[in-house]
């Protein structure tokens, strides 16, 4: 019985330090040596990869050939004991778009999600992205909030999060705007994101909303209403955007791809 008792404690022994073995094998393998045998989307690079899987880095993380800049990640243990893989990141330095963020994000069985998510960019940088030769120019911050979103939840659409556009400018040739703060919350749902808004100070006040699809498609209608400290140079700009309605408002409707 003391000799079963001995045998089976050195098992034991044996299979814990195999098993302690194996997790700190695993903790201390290479991130580059890992990322060189992950099935990585094609539009998807990343380079400069340093560090382990755990707590790791990558200088430069591009999609479709812009860079996101560089990503840094440290995964959390716990979620791996539901099947889960979730790690805090931070990126965007060196940022072609000026973006900058921080959150968590994982991957379940389901698909992959996001929390506590908040990311930042350049208003300016927008419309090189919907319509380059657009003779206008946007200035302020744009500042995305997501509080959770899962890309594999079929779950009808619902808010995940808020876009506010500070201290808002729209210049073009002919006149300029200062919109205020710009609200809009952000849903997602069947591969589409969707976000609606509005705005309103001396100057304008509008009601919008736009959609941007998995292809690349993007949607934006809406109204706005001049308003008493309208500027007067843009005054007679207006008579080219036909008749505003019975309440003064002007409707606007534009689609495209990014």
């Amino acid at each position: 019985m003391r000799v079963k008792a001995i045998f089976g404690s050195k098992a034991f022994l044996i299979a814990l330090l195999v098993m302690v073995f194996i997790v700190s094998l695993i903790a201390h393998m290479p991130a580059s040596l890992v990322v060189k045998h992950l099935p990585l989307p094609a539009k998807l690079s990343l380079d400069g990869v340093s560090g382990t899987i755990w707590k790791g880095s990558a200088s430069n993380v591009a999609w479709q050939r812009t860079s996101i800049g560089e990503v840094d990640w440290n995964i959390d243990v716990l979620p791996l004991f539901l099947a889960n893989v979730e790690a805090q990141v931070r990126f965007g330095r060196g940022s072609d778009l000026g973006l900058r963020g921080k959150g968590i994000v994982g991957y379940k069985p389901s698909g992959p999600y996001a929390k506590n998510l908040i990311a930042s960019m350049a208003a300016e940088k927008i419309v090189s992205f919907v319509n380059p030769g657009l003779p206008v120019t946007l200035g302020g911050q744009m500042e995305l909030s997501v509080r959770h979103i899962d890309f594999g939840d079929p779950q009808p659409e619902n808010k995940v999060g808020t876009l506010v556009w500070n201290n808002s400018y729209l210049g073009s040739p002919i006149g300029s705007l200062k919109l205020g703060p710009v609200m809009a919350d952000v849903n997602y749902a069947n591969n589409q994101w969707s976000l609606a808004g509005k705005q309103n100070n001396g100057q304008l006040s509008s009601d919008f909303s736009a959609q941007l699809n998995n292809r690349q498609g993007y949607s934006v209608k809406g109204w706005f209403k001049p308003g008493a400290d309208f500027p007067t140079d843009l005054v007679q700009q207006l008579q080219w955007l036909g008749r505003p309605d019975n309440q003064g408002r002007f409707h606007f409707n534009h689609s495209g791809r990014i």
